[in-house]
Protein backbone atom coordinates (compact mmCIF):
# COMPACT_ATOMS: atom_id res chain seq x y z
CA UNK A 1 0.00 0.00 0.00
CA UNK A 2 1.55 3.75 -0.78
CA UNK A 3 1.87 6.99 1.40
CA UNK A 4 -1.72 7.95 0.12
CA UNK A 5 -3.79 5.59 1.61
CA UNK A 6 -2.02 5.54 4.96
CA UNK A 7 -2.28 9.29 4.85
CA UNK A 8 -5.82 9.29 3.79
CA UNK A 9 -6.42 6.18 7.02
CA UNK A 10 -5.00 8.58 9.21
CA UNK A 11 -7.02 11.14 8.56
CA UNK A 12 -10.11 9.48 8.96
CA UNK A 13 -9.24 8.00 12.14
CA UNK A 14 -8.34 11.51 13.15
CA UNK A 15 -11.91 13.13 11.77
CA UNK A 16 -13.58 10.18 13.33
CA UNK A 17 -12.51 10.83 16.82
CA UNK A 18 -12.98 14.44 16.58
CA UNK A 19 -16.07 13.64 16.29
CA UNK A 20 -16.08 12.36 19.89
CA UNK A 21 -15.66 8.15 18.96
CA UNK A 22 -12.37 8.27 20.79
CA UNK A 23 -13.35 9.92 23.58
CA UNK A 24 -16.30 8.55 25.15
CA UNK A 25 -14.47 7.64 28.28
CA UNK A 26 -13.04 11.40 29.08
CA UNK A 27 -14.90 14.34 29.74
CA UNK A 28 -12.94 17.22 28.90
CA UNK A 29 -14.05 17.56 25.49
CA UNK A 30 -15.36 21.05 24.75
CA UNK A 31 -18.15 20.61 22.09
CA UNK A 32 -19.23 24.35 21.81
CA UNK A 33 -15.61 25.33 20.88
CA UNK A 34 -14.95 25.69 17.46
CA UNK A 35 -11.17 26.23 17.12
CA UNK A 36 -9.73 28.51 14.51
CA UNK A 37 -6.01 27.00 14.53
CA UNK A 38 -4.67 24.71 11.14
CA UNK A 39 -1.81 22.82 10.11
CA UNK A 40 -0.06 24.60 7.26
CA UNK A 41 2.83 22.38 5.41
CA UNK A 42 6.86 22.74 6.21
CA UNK A 43 9.38 23.05 4.19
CA UNK A 44 12.15 24.28 6.56
CA UNK A 45 10.33 27.49 7.21
CA UNK A 46 8.47 28.23 10.22
CA UNK A 47 5.67 30.83 9.02
CA UNK A 48 4.33 33.30 10.96
CA UNK A 49 1.51 32.16 12.46
CA UNK A 50 2.99 29.22 13.61
CA UNK A 51 2.41 28.43 17.60
CA UNK A 52 5.69 28.53 19.25
CA UNK A 53 5.78 25.16 21.64
CA UNK A 54 8.93 26.27 23.63
CA UNK A 55 12.33 26.97 23.70
CA UNK A 56 15.98 24.73 24.10
CA UNK A 57 18.57 25.87 27.03
CA UNK A 58 20.22 27.60 24.57
CA UNK A 59 17.12 30.30 23.25
CA UNK A 60 16.29 28.75 20.44
CA UNK A 61 12.88 28.58 20.08
CA UNK A 62 10.79 25.40 18.45
CA UNK A 63 7.61 25.12 17.11
CA UNK A 64 4.43 22.76 17.42
CA UNK A 65 4.01 20.00 14.43
CA UNK A 66 3.25 16.87 13.05
CA UNK A 67 3.97 14.24 11.27
CA UNK A 68 3.15 11.41 9.18
CA UNK A 69 5.44 8.69 9.18
CA UNK A 70 4.96 5.26 7.80
CA UNK A 71 4.27 2.41 10.20
CA UNK A 72 4.52 4.59 12.86
CA UNK A 73 1.15 6.91 11.94
CA UNK A 74 0.58 10.46 12.91
CA UNK A 75 2.97 12.28 15.86
CA UNK A 76 3.20 15.19 17.50
CA UNK A 77 6.11 16.76 16.67
CA UNK A 78 8.76 19.78 17.14
CA UNK A 79 10.20 22.00 14.29
CA UNK A 80 12.67 24.04 14.29
CA UNK A 81 13.52 27.44 12.02
CA UNK A 82 15.63 26.65 9.44
CA UNK A 83 15.79 22.99 9.96
CA UNK A 84 14.06 20.75 7.59
CA UNK A 85 13.29 17.97 9.51
CA UNK A 86 11.11 17.41 12.65
CA UNK A 87 11.67 15.93 15.83
CA UNK A 88 9.66 12.97 18.04
CA UNK A 89 9.81 9.42 18.84
CA UNK A 90 7.82 6.19 18.75
CA UNK A 91 9.00 2.70 19.85
CA UNK A 92 11.64 3.75 21.64
CA UNK A 93 13.26 5.55 18.87
CA UNK A 94 14.44 9.27 18.42
CA UNK A 95 12.70 9.91 14.85
CA UNK A 96 13.76 12.81 13.10
CA UNK A 97 11.64 12.74 9.13
CA UNK A 98 12.07 15.73 6.51
CA UNK A 99 8.33 14.83 4.64
CA UNK A 100 5.06 14.94 5.32
CA UNK A 101 5.36 17.54 8.15
CA UNK A 102 2.72 19.98 9.41
CA UNK A 103 3.42 23.25 11.97
CA UNK A 104 0.54 24.11 14.01
CA UNK A 105 -0.73 28.00 13.38
CA UNK A 106 -3.31 30.41 14.40
CA UNK A 107 -4.28 34.32 14.40
CA UNK A 108 -5.17 34.10 17.34
CA UNK A 109 -2.30 32.65 19.12
CA UNK A 110 -2.89 33.85 22.69
CA UNK A 111 -5.64 31.54 22.70
CA UNK A 112 -3.77 28.71 23.50
CA UNK A 113 -2.06 28.09 27.10
CA UNK A 114 0.08 25.64 28.41
CA UNK A 115 -1.67 23.68 31.25
CA UNK A 116 0.50 22.21 34.05
CA UNK A 117 -1.15 18.73 35.02
CA UNK A 118 -0.39 15.16 36.13
CA UNK A 119 -1.28 11.88 33.77
CA UNK A 120 -3.81 10.60 36.28
CA UNK A 121 -5.55 14.21 36.28
CA UNK A 122 -5.60 14.72 32.46
CA UNK A 123 -9.64 13.91 32.73
CA UNK A 124 -10.09 16.25 35.21
CA UNK A 125 -9.38 19.07 32.91
CA UNK A 126 -12.89 19.47 32.11
CA UNK A 127 -14.69 22.05 29.53
CA UNK A 128 -11.39 22.35 28.18
CA UNK A 129 -10.41 21.95 24.66
CA UNK A 130 -6.99 19.69 24.35
CA UNK A 131 -4.97 20.06 21.23
CA UNK A 132 -4.87 16.93 19.37
CA UNK A 133 -1.79 16.24 17.24
CA UNK A 134 -2.14 12.91 16.01
CA UNK A 135 -2.78 9.36 16.65
CA UNK A 136 -0.98 6.44 17.02
CA UNK A 137 -2.33 2.49 18.13
CA UNK A 138 -5.84 3.93 17.30
CA UNK A 139 -5.69 6.48 20.23
CA UNK A 140 -6.01 10.08 20.18
CA UNK A 141 -2.50 11.84 20.66
CA UNK A 142 -2.58 15.05 22.54
CA UNK A 143 0.64 18.04 22.70
CA UNK A 144 2.39 18.00 25.51
CA UNK A 145 5.73 19.52 26.82
CA UNK A 146 8.10 19.01 29.55
CA UNK A 147 11.77 19.98 30.64
CA UNK A 148 13.69 17.11 30.32
CA UNK A 149 16.96 18.12 32.09
CA UNK A 150 18.41 21.15 30.30
CA UNK A 151 15.48 22.53 27.88
CA UNK A 152 12.17 22.58 27.09
CA UNK A 153 10.58 19.27 24.84
CA UNK A 154 7.63 18.75 22.86
CA UNK A 155 5.87 15.27 22.73
CA UNK A 156 2.72 12.63 22.31
CA UNK A 157 0.38 12.24 25.21
CA UNK A 158 -1.94 9.23 25.84
CA UNK A 159 -4.45 8.99 27.83
CA UNK A 160 -3.54 7.92 31.69
CA UNK A 161 -5.85 4.55 31.55
CA UNK A 162 -3.40 3.17 28.46
CA UNK A 163 -0.76 1.15 28.86
CA UNK A 164 1.53 3.80 27.51
CA UNK A 165 0.27 6.40 29.30
CA UNK A 166 1.86 10.15 30.20
CA UNK A 167 4.22 12.10 27.98
CA UNK A 168 6.43 10.54 25.70
CA UNK A 169 9.28 12.76 24.35
CA UNK A 170 12.46 12.30 22.50
CA UNK A 171 15.58 11.98 24.43
CA UNK A 172 19.09 11.54 23.51
CA UNK A 173 18.17 9.01 20.32
CA UNK A 174 15.47 7.09 22.28
CA UNK A 175 12.24 8.66 23.98
CA UNK A 176 11.48 9.14 27.94
CA UNK A 177 8.40 8.92 29.61
CA UNK A 178 6.62 11.19 32.28
CA UNK A 179 3.85 11.76 34.23
CA UNK A 180 3.67 15.37 34.75
CA UNK A 181 3.98 17.41 32.00
CA UNK A 182 2.02 20.87 30.19
CA UNK A 183 -0.79 19.61 27.62
CA UNK A 184 -1.72 22.16 25.33
CA UNK A 185 -5.17 23.82 25.30
CA UNK A 186 -6.88 25.75 23.11
CA UNK A 187 -9.26 28.37 25.08
CA UNK A 188 -11.98 29.29 22.80
CA UNK A 189 -13.11 33.21 22.56
CA UNK A 190 -16.35 32.65 24.52
CA UNK A 191 -14.21 31.05 27.33
CA UNK A 192 -12.14 34.11 27.21
CA UNK A 193 -15.29 36.19 27.83
CA UNK A 194 -16.64 34.32 30.68
CA UNK A 195 -12.69 34.25 32.42
CA UNK A 196 -12.61 38.02 31.42
CA UNK A 197 -16.00 39.52 33.16
CA UNK A 198 -15.48 37.06 36.58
Amino acid sequence: MDFTFYFVLTLFNLAWCAQKVCFNDISNVDTSCTPDYYWRDFYGKIPPDAIEGGRTAAGTPFYVAQVYIRNFELLPAMVFPNKPEAITSAYNKELKPTTHIKVLCSKNKDNFKWVPTRSEDLSLLTNTHLVVGGNEVGQVLYIGRVFDETSTVLGKIFKHNQPNKGIWVPSQGHHANYFNYEVLTYVCPNDKLAIESE
